[in-house]
């Protein structure tokens, strides 16, 4: 399939919140911009566009072509990149699980918790695409009842009960992003009459929501964490997330483009992958040469730009050397 620029600029950007936030948590020891402010909103922008591809050019929908492309684009990536990753953190004592837990945590979904429950929740919406015979409006309402469903569990449950329920392959957090893939793939659905979404003053209007919504976020104090989920109001976490997708999606239609961004975009799954190595390696290496925090900003944007170029250069030599490669003799087309 050929690439759509502005998709590949909206995963880029939401890769590059990403390693913004393990940026500051490795080399700061602590966030300094909210989470709140941002990472939710990449995070769901990311599930958004992912829904938006999800039966792209797929008439009528298979559900044999679905899931072989769900194993060849998700289910392997998580598996070989996340095995080793953890081993490679085990063998550098940056592990404190033995060998069998780090395996238990890999086949339980634990060891890169939005790439398993993206896999999830892509899964699910399949069947639902399957089951709803492709009804737009049909599969949109079985994903807002799950995802009431999520809130009642969160809201009507004690913590320590949740807590007792496994989250294997990150269920919780699946049904957040099944909710934001539904409206991903409403959109593409309805394309060409929510074609005034990209219009001048549909941007203005979605600024002008969505700042409005980050300041109540702020003010408030909102809880709107996706991992281990701990939301203080769904309804404003829903609005929030749709808005700032299609904030996003209005300015990614009309930038031109720009190589950066969009190369993290077309390896967003590699990048997100190195978004926990890359950060903590750079960050040792800051510390061990002394240039630690010290409250400066500045030295945090110094790092985050060589976490950046690393985590590009990477994903490039992976990519072309070793991902792509493996993948084409493993599952050829």
């Amino acid at each position: 399939m050929e690439r759509i620029q502005w998709i590949d600029f909206v995963r880029g950007i939401a890769m590059l919140a990403i390693l913004l936030f393990h940026t500051e948590v490795y080399y700061a020891e602590h966030t300094i911009l909210s989470y709140h402010s941002y990472v939710p909103s990449a995070l769901m922008a990311f599930a958004f566009v992912s829904g938006y591809l999800f039966d792209y050019k797929q008439q009528p929908f298979s559900m044999r072509r679905k899931l072989k492309a769900i194993l060849r684009s998700l289910i392997i990536p998580y598996f070989l990149f996340a095995t080793i990753i953890l081993l490679g953190k085990w063998i550098l004592g940056h592990s404190n699980l033995s060998l069998g837990d780090l395996l238990i945590k890999v086949i339980t979904g634990q060891a890169s918790w939005y790439i398993a429950a993206l896999i999830l929740a892509e899964i699910l919406f399949a069947v639902i695409m399957k089951l709803t015979r492709e009804k737009r409006l049909a599969m949109v309402a079985v994903c807002l009842v799950f995802y009431i469903l999520l809130s009642i569990f969160h809201n009507s449950f004690g913590q320590s009960f949740r807590d007792s329920i496994p989250n294997w392959w990150r269920w919780q957090e699946a049904l957040l992003i099944l909710m934001f893939l539904s409206f991903g793939d409403l959109y593409r659905h309805y394309e060409k009459r929510l074609s005034w979404l990209n219009t001048n003053w549909a941007l203005i209007v979605l600024v002008a929501i969505s700042v409005a919504l980050k300041i109540v976020v702020y003010q408030f104090e909102l809880q709107m964490l996706v991992a281990d989920i701990s939301i203080s109001y769904y309804s404003i976490f829903l609005i929030d997330g749709i808005f700032i997708s299609l904030l996003i999606v209005n300015i990614a239609r009309r930038l031109p483009k720009l190589t950066l961004i969009t190369f993290i975009g077309r390896n967003s799954l590699i990048v997100y992958f190195l978004s926990g190595t890359i950060p903590l390696f750079v960050s040792m290496v800051f510390n061990r040469i002394g240039l630690h925090y010290n409250d400066d900003y500045l030295r945090v944007v110094l790092v985050y730009i060589f976490v950046v170029d690393f985590s590009t250069i990477s994903a490039y030599l992976i990519s072309r050397y070793f991902w792509k490669p493996f993948i084409n003799w493993l599952l050829p087309r």
